[in-house]
């Protein structure tokens, strides 16, 4: 088996990978993906077969990884400071994500983090701005994690918006999407809330935290 076959079968391995993970989580393949896969793995494999350059399979597999997964990456990044409370630069880090050349999936995965950030900043109107524009194309593109997450957070934010009747709709849309999930059980007790707040239930919930993706 020769180096360069090494590199291409490595690389078409990591495309089929990540095309099998998509169908097991019900999502969209970003066609943006394959081919940067494909083209990378076609760079690599010129350039040991005829450029006599010497690339470690473990080296390809870590750049090419940087490479489609930037996005992703990026917004993982965001995650982290929006856990500990830096919101501001975890919003730099998701609109960052955003202008990367990335595929349509990451975008939509980023727009659902800047909505949950603007919502743990106050910022309600402008959370629901940004998951209003989200929600419209999740479904088609993403599995019903992300979804869920998108209700959600949407949820959260026609409820401090004083939108009951939108937040019980996106809450009970959570359920149906991702049941059995973190997301349903949060979605149900913030329900609750609701209907509390909405002067339609007697019972106290727990307080809900807004969920990134």
């Amino acid at each position: 088996m020769t180096p360069s076959f090494i590199i291409f079968f490595c690389g078409l391995l990591y495309v089929v990978i990540f095309w099998v993970l998509s169908l097991m989580r019900r999502e969209r393949l970003s066609n943006q993906f394959a081919y940067e896969g494909l083209g990378l793995t076609g760079i690599a494999y010129a350039a040991v077969q005829w450029g006599g350059v010497a690339v470690h399979p473990i080296y390809f597999l870590f750049l090419i990884y940087l490479i489609t997964m930037r996005a992703r990456l990026l917004v993982e990044l965001g995650n982290l400071f929006s856990k500990s409370g830096r919101h501001r630069m975890a919003l730099r880090l998701y609109h960052l994500s955003m202008h990367v050349f990335s595929d349509q999936s990451s975008r939509l995965i980023a727009l659902i983090n800047i909505g949950a950030a603007y919502l743990a900043m106050g910022s309600v109107d402008q959370a629901v701005g940004v998951l209003e524009n989200a929600r419209a194309l999740v479904s088609k593109q993403l599995g019903p994690k992300h979804v869920a997450g998108c209700c959600f957070n949407l949820g959260m934010a026609y409820r401090r918006a004083g939108r009951h009747a939108d937040a019980l709709r996106q809450f009970a849309e959570v359920g149906d999407i991702y049941p059995m999930s973190v997301y349903a059980q949060r979605a149900e007790r913030a329900r609750f809330a609701t209907l509390e707040e909405a002067g339609m239930a007697t019972n106290t919930p727990k307080k809900e935290s807004n969920a990134g993706v």
